[in-house]
């Protein structure tokens, strides 16, 4: 599968004339590969998937144990063993 420098451009956040500006610079990630056809630039659409933590079928892969809290559950920014919200708040004085 295949797609053009557009559409990466999109899933990168930035504008095609950036993309395009990052191409030339050889400033795109690491590991993304376009291709030069005439005009066009195109893109594998695995090693963009890879950049994104997808797999060849779209599903997401797993991260390593290596990246999992001491109790098992994973790692996820805002939130805690208890869960989002349920953090304890100031003692409450009578």
């Amino acid at each position: 599968m295949r797609t053009d420098i557009a559409t990466l451009a999109s899933i990168l956040g930035m504008s095609e004339t950036s993309a395009r500006e990052a191409y030339r610079a050889d400033r795109l990630p690491p590991g993304l590969v376009v291709v030069r056809v005439g005009r066009r630039l195109i893109v594998p659409v695995e090693p963009i998937l890879r950049l994104l933590g997808l797999g060849d079928d779209g599903l997401e892969i797993r991260q390593p144990a290596a990246d999992l809290r001491p109790n098992g559950s994973e790692a996820h920014p805002g939130t805690t063993a208890a869960g989002p919200g349920n953090q304890p708040g100031p003692a409450a004085t009578a």
